[in-house]
Parts: C-alpha cells; sequence; structure tokens
C-alpha cells in the first residue's frame, strides 16, 4: 500500500470517527440535560419550583404555542425563547411535557378554533424608514392537563416566561377545592375590589389575583367574623371608622392563623380644593398592637416625586411632580416579597414605627422607607403642589419606615379588652352575654403585614402579588420573580479615572502592535 494511499485512509478514517463522536456527544447530549447560567441571579436557569412543576406528572401536559413567525426587535427572538423554556421543562418532565409550534397567522379556520379557546390576537405595529407594517399577532400558548387548560398571552416579556409558564402548571394541577381564597374587608369607605370596571390598575391586579386565588368581600362587623374558608386578609385604605366589633373579628382571625395585610394611613387628600383631611379609620390601636405604630403624619419628597395631572384654568390638565405622591429607592432587597422591585411609590404615606420591644416570639423587617430626601409632618392642611417649595413647620428629614413585614405568634389586642357587641347592639343589653372563654389570647404562627399608605396598592401592583404569595406562604413563586431583578447599574467613572480608561483603550493595543511590529523587524533583520 503506498504512502498516498494510506494518507487517503487515515483522513476517511479520522472522518468517520469525527462523525462517530458528534453522534455519540448528540446523543448524551438528548440524554443528559445540562447547561451553565454564570448571571448572579441564575436568571437563566429554571427554578426549583420550576422543576417540581413538571417532575411528577402522572399525566401528559400538552403545551401548544400559537406565534406569529418573522416579528421585529424587540419580539424577534421571543418565540425561541419561549420554545426554549418549555423545551427545559420538558427534560425535566420524564417525557410528559409535549411540545407544538405552529403560526396561525393567515390560516382563518384556526384563528377562528383557537379564539374560541381564549387565545386572541393582538395588535402589532412595526415601522422603520422605508415601511409600515400594522397586523394582529399571535404570541401565546396554551397548556393542557387533565382535561384542565391555560391560555397565556400575549408573551411579550422573555424575562416573566417562566414565571408565566410555572404558574399556568401549578395550577392547572391544582384541585379547585385546594384553591386559597383572599379575602378583602369591604366596607368602610375601602375600595371594593370586585366592582371596578374598566382598564385601571385595580382591574388588572384583580385578574393577576384570579388566576391563582379565589378573591372574595369580607362584611364584618355583624355576628359572623371572618370566614373559615379565608386565608389571607387585606384591609385596604379604609376612610370611615372601623368598628370595634370588626376590629375584633380581625384580631381574633390573626389569632387563628389568619395573615393579615393593612394598607392604611391617616390622612386623604382633597385634591379639587387643595385640602388634606384627617381619616379616622381607628385601627392604630389594633396595628399597634402587634408591633408596629402607625403615626398621625404625611411624607412628602420635593426631590422624588411622581407626576400627577392638575387641572388649570383653561380647562387643559398639566403634568406636575407632586411631593405627596412620593417614590423611593430604598428598599430591603434581602426580603424576597421585595427583592426584584426596582422603586415603590408611596402616596400620601404615613410612617410606622417599630416598637423597641416586640412581643415574644415576633419578629419584623424593614421592607421600604422613603429616600433620605423626603420630610413628614404633622397637621398637614394645605397640600398645593407650590407650598412645598417653603420649608413646612414641624417637617422631618428622612429616611422614614413605611413598611414592616411581621412573623411569628401575636398577642391578641383584645386581651384586657371586653368583647364588643355586634353593630346596633348596645353593650349593656342584658341580651348581650358572650362567653369570654371563645376569646382566643394567643395566635398560631402567622405573617402580618403593615404598609402606611392605602393608595398604595393601586401604585404598586407586583409589590402585592407578592405580598399575598408571601402572606399565603406561597413562596416557591416569588423565588422565580426574584430572578427578575435588574442587573446592578455601574457606577460613572470620575473625570481622572475615565482618562485614564480612555487612554488605556486606545493606547494598550496600539502598544501591543508596536511592540509585535518590532519583534517581527528584530527576527527578519536576523534571518538577514
Amino acid at each position: 500500500m503506498g504512502p498516498r494511499r494510506t494518507l487517503l485512509m487515515h483522513a476517511w478514517l479520522q472522518a468517520a470517527l469525527w462523525v462517530g463522536l458528534a453522534l455519540v456527544v448528540n446523543h448524551l447530549a438528548s440524554t443528559f440535560f445540562f447547561r451553565a447560567d454564570l448571571t448572579a441571579t441564575q436568571r437563566f436557569t429554571l427554578s426549583e419550583v420550576a422543576r417540581e412543576s413538571v417532575a411528577d406528572l402522572e399525566q401528559p401536559l400538552v403545551a401548544k404555542v400559537w406565534f406569529t413567525s418573522e416579528l421585529e426587535a424587540p419580539y424577534h427572538d421571543h418565540e425561541r425563547a419561549l420554545v426554549d423554556k418549555l423545551e427545559e421543562l420538558r427534560a425535566y418532565s420524564g417525557g410528559m411535557l409535549e411540545i407544538s409550534v405552529q403560526d396561525p397567522t393567515g390560516n382563518p379556520p384556526l384563528v377562528q378554533e383557537i379564539e374560541q379557546q381564549g387565545v386572541v390576537p393582538v395588535p402589532y405595529r412595526f415601522q422603520s424608514d422605508n415601511r409600515v407594517e400594522l397586523k394582529q399577532v399571535f404570541m401565546h400558548v396554551t397548556l393542557f392537563h387533565g382535561g384542565n387548560t391555560q391560555v397565556l398571552g400575549p408573551m411579550s416579556s422573555t424575562a416573566t416566561m417562566e414565571y408565566e409558564l410555572v404558574r399556568a402548571i401549578r395550577d392547572l394541577r391544582t384541585p379547585a377545592q385546594d384553591r386559597k381564597t383572599l379575602g378583602y374587608l369591604s366596607g368602610f369607605g375601602g375600595p371594593e375590589f370586585l366592582e371596578f370596571q374598566g382598564d385601571n390598575p385595580i382591574t388588572k391586579l384583580r385578574a393577576r389575583l384570579l388566576e391563582r386565588y379565589d378573591l372574595v368581600p369580607v362584611r364584618l362587623g355583624a355576628d359572623e367574623g371572618v370566614p373559615d374558608t379565608v386565608d389571607a386578609l387585606l384591609v385596604v385604605g379604609p376612610r370611615e371608622t372601623v368598628s370595634d366589633r370588626a376590629q375584633y373579628q380581625i384580631d381574633q382571625f390573626v389569632m387563628g392563623g389568619g395573615s393579615v395585610a393593612f394598607f392604611v394611613q391617616t390622612m386623604q387628600a382633597d385634591l379639587q380644593r387643595f385640602r388634606a383631611l384627617p381619616i379616622r379609620h381607628e385601627l392604630a390601636g389594633l396595628v399597634g398592637s402587634y408591633g408596629v405604630r402607625l403615626n398621625k403624619d404625611t411624607v412628602f419628597d420635593v426631590d422624588h416625586a411622581e407626576t400627577y395631572p392638575f387641572p388649570t384654568r383653561t380647562g387643559r390638565t398639566v403634568e406636575v411632580s407632586y411631593p405627596l405622591i412620593p417614590y423611593t429607592t430604598n428598599i430591603e432587597r434581602t426580603h424576597p416579597m421585595v427583592r426584584q422591585l426596582q422603586k415603590a411609590i408611596l402616596p400620601f404615606a404615613s410612617t410606622l414605627t417599630l416598637d423597641e420591644e416586640l412581643p415574644t416570639g415576633v419578629q419584623a423587617q424593614l421592607l421600604v422607607q422613603t429616600e433620605p430626601s423626603a420630610y413628614r409632618t404633622q397637621g398637614l392642611r394645605h397640600i398645593a403642589p407650590d407650598v412645598f417649595r417653603l420649608e413646612v413647620p414641624g417637617q422631618e428629614a428622612g429616611p422614614h419606615p413605611v413598611a414592616y413585614a411581621l412573623t411569628g405568634r401575636f398577642q391578641s389586642y383584645f386581651a384586657e379588652r371586653p368583647i364588643p357587641p355586634p353593630a346596633g347592639m348596645d353593650p349593656n343589653d342584658p341580651a348581650w352575654n358572650p362567653d369570654p372563654t371563645e376569646k382566643v389570647l394567643d395566635s398560631s404562627p402567622t405573617r402580618v403585614l403593615v404598609v402606611g399608605s392605602g393608595d398604595f396598592l393601586a401604585n404598586n401592583t407586583l409589590f402585592v402579588q407578592n405580598a399575598v404569595d408571601w402572606l399565603l406562604e406561597d413562596e416557591a413563586l416569588l423565588a422565580i420573580r426574584s430572578k427578575l431583578a435588574a442587573a446592578d447599574t455601574m457606577e460613572p467613572p470620575l473625570p481622572n479615572q475615565a482618562r485614564l480608561i480612555k487612554a488605556g483603550i486606545v493606547g494598550v493595543p496600539l502598544l501591543l502592535l508596536l511592540a509585535v511590529g518590532g519583534l517581527v523587524l528584530l527576527l527578519s533583520r536576523r534571518r538577514a
């Protein structure tokens, strides 16, 4: 056998080995799933709850992706990102997750079929220098499992895809009787969540909560207290006095291990007459008994304020930076409830003070406080925007706490108080003869959230979703939301540092090029 023939045979043999190696590697890659995620928050790695959501499927889970192809930026890679996320879930499902991808655009029978399932196209607009495109597109996925269906979309954010998919899968696998119930205090001048209509933050928040929980109004003050079916209670922005009977029923709900979130403030704004009106809900004592005191003051911040549309004499509205609607980035992100929040808006907020000695067995964590530039003041009356250009009498510089999370075993506010009678009954009525042994004095382990703004809820819906998950001790999804935190921003360099960096960027490559050129010249001369 000649040398040429031997070399040719070796080449073919080497090529065959490389092909065989590629096939083996491809087989191993499909059998053993692996990926590396070097981000600080592991934002591209499936969370443990995501893996668990598909790990023990007993029935097939079918994911049908409906996506219009060839979309322009910023949606050009959304279909691939969605399918990749589903492929990751399939890798942990033991083959129980089935995926199909189809573009229904331009297929009227298919569009009609999936619209009946709840897959509704969304308007899409693209404009460049030479064309304008307006059409209806699909960015959806339908999940089928055990006779149940969940429609997700539009999937317009790659950052939230894992959360949306896992939430839907968990809901599909949760029996209806196991869904938790979230109650809200109805009456006393607070918002009625189930009555809001139109496109506003409350209706959007309600829709998000109803995806995972049952939401019911809770009317207190009569004979019956909080229903046994309610797992957590929201007390949001009461403007009227909450009766002693209602407070007792809230307190006994906490004593029974129920979780409560208080969104309360002590001032409401009359923006027609620019007057501050006191709110006398009388909840300060109840809230204070759990370890946090609600102060009778108001927060304002000239430097960190949201805009508000104020009417002018001509009938038009002007967006004005309004100090009574401050925002803050001063957030304690060690708590999962607020880990991914970039800022919190604090409309007409009151400050909170944590007791120096908390009740035995109670732990507290500060969640949100104002910026140092914020002030608090008491007895505020005039609230026109220009009032805050001058120093307000009695103002105290920040930062000031406005949200606390409390956990542990709480003591009853009514431990040394009589049981109040139902509304309309005189405490001295002979017919009122309560059994004092029915009063629970110490709670089971539970959770209490206190936020010093009743208007906070409508302006911080992501916080509220996190808070509800935390109150109901469903913190698995919080772990996914926490990965959505934006990356830490880089601090700009000082002027001298910037000049050095620029010099390094330009100068170092030039020096290396000169060094290489000099070395080549030196070697060529030696050879000569």
